[in-house]
């Protein structure tokens, strides 16, 4: 192998490790907003379970329209 040829290789080897930690990191952060997504979506289901059944107000046990 020529000189020029070991240095475009090893040039291009420097681009790849840094496309590939770039990648890496834009995964990493991705993977941390999907999480607080999931724990935010987790919030506001349980918020609504709670708005559509207050606390004393279990289903099933309902007085009916007569009293």
């Amino acid at each position: 192998m020529t000189d020029d040829r070991i240095m475009h290789l090893e040039a291009l080897l420097a681009h790849q490790d840094d496309a590939l930690r770039q990648l890496s990191d834009a995964l990493y952060g991705q993977q941390r907003q999907i999480q607080a997504l999931e724990r935010e979506l987790e919030r506001l289901t349980q918020r609504l379970e709670a708005a559509e059944h207050p606390a004393g107000d279990q289903p099933g046990h309902e007085i009916p329209p007569h009293y």
